[in-house]
Formats: C-alpha cells, structure tokens, sequence
C-alpha cells in the first residue's frame, strides 16, 4: 500500500512540472490611472515555444497616446529533490511594456494584443482601464523668468506637436537700449532621437554674443504636465539690443531622426520654435552725463600709474581699468587730458572679459603711453566714466583721482631737433618722390597688345558661352529639385543599391547587427522615395496602401513586409534558414528589383 502512495506523489509532483512549463500569453494593467499621469501595460509569454517569438501590439485608442515599448526576458529556476535525485524546472518569459498617458477623463478599453509564437498565434485579453482627474495644458507663458532658474517651469506644450517641440526663451523681455538678454533654445522630446541639422533664430537689431556649448550635448529627464520628457539646452546666447522699439527674434528650426524603441529609424522630423518678441526702450535723457558713451550694465573703474620720478623722453604708461557685467565693446574709453609737453602715443585696448548669462563679465584695461619733453611737476585731471545702471533706473559717474606725475631734467633742443627730423622728414621718404629724372629718354615698342585682338574677342566670346551654358543648366537643375518627390523616386534605386552594396560589404565581415540594420534601412528608404511617403508617415500600414494603390499585388506585399519582419528580427536572435544574412541579402535584392520593375 506505501508503494501506492508514493507512485501518486510522483505523479503529482510529475504533472505540476508539466503545468509549470505550461505556455501561458496573459496582461497586466492597472484599473484606475489619473489623467495626464503615464501607466504601463505589461504583456507575458510563459514559455514561449520559438526563440523568436513576435508580438503584435495592439490598435491605437483614441485618447490615449502611446510613448513607445520595450521588452526583456527573464528566467525562473525551481528545483526540487526526489529519492535523493535534483530536479530543475526552468520557467522562461518574455516580457513587452507599452508606456501610455490619457489626457482626458473617461473609461478606455485596449484592443487584445497578439504574439506569434513558432507556428501558432496567441491573443490576449482586451484591457478596460478607467482615468479620473483632469489635466489643464493652458498654463501661462513665463515673463521676464530670470536666469538661473529651472529652464522647464511653467513650459506650456504645444496642443499639434506634444511628442516633439522645441522652445526659444529669454530672461526678459521688456529692456533699455544696450541692456543685455540671455535667450536659449530648449529642445523637448518624448521618442528617442538624433539631431541631424539645426536653423539658429535671426536677431535682426540685435549685437549677438554665443555662449560656450559643451561639445556633446547632454539631455535630462523631465515631466511635464505628467508626462516624461528628455530635454536637453542646444543654444544660448547673450544680446544686446542696438535700436529701440519691438525687435522680433525668429523660431529656432530642429531637424531631428527620430528611431523606435528597437533602435531602428522612424522618420524625420522637423519642428520649430515659438519666436520672440523684445520691447527695447531708450535711454532716459534726464540726467545723462556728459560723458556718457554707451556703457549699460554695472561697473567699477580702477587706475594703475607710475610711481616715483620720471626722466624726459621716458615713456610713462597709464593703466585705466573698468571691470563689472555689462555691455563691454559697446562703449567708447574715456581718455586723460595730457599735459602739452606729453607726446601721446597710440593706446592699446586689452580685452579681457567673456559672455555670461547674465552680459559679458570681466574687464576692459586701456593702456595710454606718454613720453615727456621737458621736466616739471605735472598733473593729469581725474577720468571720469559714466553707464547706465538699468536695474536702478539711473546713470552712475564714477571719477578718478587726479593724477601727479613728477618729471626730472630739461628739454633737450638738440635732442628734439633730432627727434623732428626723424619723425617727419624720414618718414616722407617711403612716400614721397625723392628725385626727378630730367635726362632723354626713349620709348620702345614692345609688340602687339592682347587688347583688340583676336584672341581677346574670341575668349569674350567664350565666356558669354559659358555664362549661357551655366544659367541652362542652373534653370533646369532648379526645375529638377523643385519637386522633391519626384526627385525622390528617380534616386531610390541607386539609394537602395548603394545601401545593399554596403550590407553586402558588412555580411562578408560577419557583422550581422549593423548587415540587418542597412538591409532594414534600404528597404524603408526604397518604398518611402518611390512611393513618395513622407518618413514621418511611414509605417507599415502606409507602405501597404500606398503599394496597393499602385495595384501591386498582394503576395508582394506580403514578401516585402515579411523581408522586412525578418530582417528588423535577425538582429535579436539567431533564426532559422529565413533569418540567415546570405537569404536576407538576396531576398531584399530581389524584391526592390521586382519592385523597380513594377513601380
């Protein structure tokens, strides 16, 4: 009777490995989510029965929108001893998640999504998932926002673009004339993406200073409005309005090639920004110094003079220094008022400031030289500098001290007569006519000239040839390219070709990763050019009427989209004789041949 028993607990143990290994497509969701919040759909295959097995999400739902897919898999071990003997039962999963977000309350049912596991398809359950709440996109634009502060606060996202929209910003709006304003370009993006070509915005009226851009640019998560971004700064710049009035700063223009969750290229897509608008106002004429010259910002002025005694004909340098924030190169340097017996030479202007968020930052030192001619105590009256403060309202002076310089030994006439000739009289002589030659001389024919003759007239000839060849062929290459789509489907086959070239290249070098994303690339590209699809809109769905409206037959279709199932899969497994690079390779060649043919 024992021996009864324990043939049952066998059995049983025997049948529930089997249930563990049982193939099971189930879903997970959530029942209540809050609007404008993402939540996730979670899709299981239990033991699957292929390597490869491919799942087909479900049909989009009005009201929800999609923020792409993922998968991975994972693996279970459970072990188990019997009469002393170690049993493992190992439990595979696949595991594919559809991010969503629901902008609108209400209750949404998720269509069953399918999977197509060796020779047989499993469906899912549909999913009811019910939104409460209530999000509002209408959220006011920031004004006058300072810099420094969280660049996505108070972001109002565009109702036609919400996926992928870029953002030109400044910290103020309304400014004095020669005030300086930080603007920069924020880029915002729920796909995963790559920037091909960027149009910076035009400041007309404006003086423009570009800010230092780190040389790879990095992105950082965000939400708004619930919804999760990748943002990333791709342009600062400092400016200075130059002329009063409402200056208007153009959109920012982003070309960006946006790629699915698997890596492989979606589309292109272009998107611009807002543009700008800045209020310039002039500067107040009460109050304004004389010796006023531009300056607007915020400013300090030091002087560096030579201490102790000076000898005649010893060069004396004067150092003024103006440090601070502000409009620096705008603005003309005050100069000392020199004694009449001081030979001023040329200043020499040291810049030494750069462009900050806030204006250009540092200091401005001009250096005056003097050479005294005669001895004597002499003194050189303050220097006096004057800017606008534009945070204050108000014009600032600021003023030197005077400047006492004491001057040892006597004016040299011999010495200066000297100095006279050599800075007058020899420096005429590179310039002036020195001697005039009065004796006979004769003129020589030296042949004929090329003017007049007949070569000259025959290459004027030629060159009016030329010029009537080069606006033909100008005209018509203008005609050619004005119609982008036509221009398109001539060139898809030698596209493709040239894609198929280079897959063949990487086959034969066994890179298998980058074989399978070429061959995917040509095959996208070809139907996208020939049929003239925009790469935002090109989809699977899209290729299939476009080609049926070319009456393409549809075991054509059904080959091209499988070629391009089988290569886009290839690159995640190691799949049977369909899968293989040589079989990818001749089928797609085949197919844009046949496809050529018909097209």
């Amino acid at each position: 009777m024992n021996r009864w028993w324990l043939i049952m607990i066998l059995l049983l143990i025997w049948t529930g490995s089997l249930a563990q290994n049982t193939r099971k497509f189930y879903v997970d969701a959530p029942k209540v989510v809050m609007a404008g919040e993402s939540f996730q759909v979670k899709y299981f295959l239990k033991n699957p029965s292929s390597r490869n097995p491919r799942f087909i999400p479900p049909k989009d739902v009005e009201g929800l929108q999609s923020y792409g897919m993922s998968s991975y898999t994972s693996t279970q071990s459970s072990v188990t001893i019997i009469n002393g003997r170690l049993r493992s039962v190992n439990t595979y999963t696949v595991t594919w998640i559809i991010t969503y977000v629901a902008q609108n309350a209400g209750t949404y049912t998720i269509p069953p999504a399918r999977v197509k596991d060796g020779n047989s398809t499993l469906t899912s359950s549909p999913v009811t998932i019910t939104v409460e709440g209530q999000v509002s996109n209408n959220l006011p634009t920031p004004k006058n926002k300072p810099a420094g502060t969280n660049p996505d606060e108070n972001i109002t996202v565009p109702q036609t673009s919400s996926k992928l929209f870029v953002k030109l910003l400044a910290d103020k709006t309304e400014v004095y004339l020669g005030e300086p304003i930080y603007v920069y370009a924020r880029l915002y993006s729920a796909y995963r993406l790559s920037l091909d070509d960027m149009e910076p915005a035009k400041f007309p009226g404006f003086w423009v200073q570009d800010l230092d851009m780190p040389s790879r640019i990095k992105a950082e998560q965000v939400i708004i409005n619930g919804r999760d971004y990748l943002a990333a700064t791709v342009d600062k710049k400092i400016i200075f309005p130059q002329q009063t009035g409402n200056l208007t700063i153009s959109p920012y223009k982003i070309t960006c090639s946006i790629y699915d969750d698997w890596g492989f290229p979606y589309g292109q897509k272009q998107v611009a920004s807002n543009g700008l608008t800045i209020k310039v106002k002039p500067l107040p004429d009460q109050g304004k110094p004389a010796s006023f010259s531009g300056a607007v910002g915020h400013f300090q002025i030091d002087l560096e003079v030579p201490k102790g005694q000076v000898s005649v004909d010893e060069a004396i340098t004067i150092k003024l220094i103006i440090k601070g924030t502000g409009n620096f190169g705008l603005f003309d340097v005050p100069e000392p008022k020199s004694p009449n017996s001081f030979e001023a030479l040329d200043p020499k202007t040291i810049p030494q400031y750069k462009a900050s968020t806030e204006g250009l930052t540092g200091r401005l030192i001009k250096q005056f030289v003097y050479i005294p001619r005669s001895g004597g105590n002499f003194q050189i009256p303050p220097i006096e500098f004057s800017y606008f403060d534009p945070q204050a309202k108000k014009y600032v002076v600021l003023r030197t001290e005077p400047i006492k310089i004491s001057v040892n030994g006597s004016a040299d006439t011999t010495a200066g007569a000297a100095y006279s000739v050599y800075k007058t009289d020899v420096t005429q002589i590179g310039n002036d006519i020195n001697y005039i030659f009065t004796g006979k001389f004769k003129l020589h024919s030296k042949g004929h000239f090329f003017v007049g003759s007949l070569y000259f007239y025959l290459s004027y000839a030629l060159i009016l040839l030329s010029f009537v060849v080069i606006v033909y062929m100008r005209r018509r290459h203008i005609k050619e390219m004005s119609d982008i789509r036509r221009y398109r489907s001539r060139q898809a086959s030698k596209v493709s070709s040239r894609r198929l070239r280079n897959a063949k290249s990487l086959m034969k070098h066994g890179k298998k990763d980058e074989f399978c994303q070429e061959v995917s690339q040509a095959l996208w590209q070809y139907v996208g050019d020939k049929l003239g699809i925009d790469p935002a809109e090109l989809t699977r769905e899209s290729i299939k009427e476009k080609l049926q409206e070319k009456n393409v037959d549809q075991a054509v279709i059904d080959e091209f989209i499988q070629i391009l199932d089988d290569s886009e899969y290839a690159r995640y497994g190691i799949g049977e004789g369909s899968m293989s690079m040589d079989n990818i390779y001749s089928r797609a060649k085949k197919m844009i041949d046949k496809l050529e043919a018909i097209l």
